[in-house]
């Protein structure tokens, strides 16, 4: 009977662990991460008042010995451009290329738009596995 009881618990409390437990515990959560495409996560930073200040589009790492296929600079463009549309960015207000290299670390290779509301700039590392980071103008990523 104690046996049954204390798997009870268990599971009590393992069912009990919701994200509205750990937002009633902690506040709201820095950031989230969504999956906005087949192997593609978008993690987004808040600012304090709960509104986007930063996000990170990216295929994850795998560590499974079929690697998936790299995300390309168009396939990349079309998740950016579902993500953040027109009416989310504003007026096109600068736009251009990267180049960075570096000793002793990952060159890349992109380019940004500067919009009214945000900047996004995308790029790769070579590997032909395109990245993207989002920051929104006049919201601070501080807590």
């Amino acid at each position: 009977m104690k046996i049954l009881a204390l798997i009870f618990l268990i599971g009590v409390t393992v069912v009990s662990q919701t994200s509205d437990r750990f937002r009633s515990k902690y506040g709201a959560p820095i950031s989230e991460t969504y999956l906005v495409s087949p192997g593609v996560l978008a993690t987004v930073k808040y600012s304090k008042d709960g509104h986007p200040c930063s996000a990170t589009i990216a295929q994850p790492q795998s560590k499974a010995k079929e690697k998936p296929k790299p995300l390309t600079a168009d396939a990349m463009r079309l998740i950016v451009n579902e993500f953040v549309t027109d009416s989310d960015r504003g007026k096109l207000v600068n736009s251009g290329f990267i180049n960075l290299t570096c000793v002793d670390c990952e060159s890349i290779y992109g380019g940004f738009e500067q919009y009214e509301k945000l900047r996004i700039t995308t790029g790769s590392n070579g590997d032909g596995n395109e990245t993207a980071s989002i920051q929104w103008q006049g919201v601070s990523c501080d807590r």
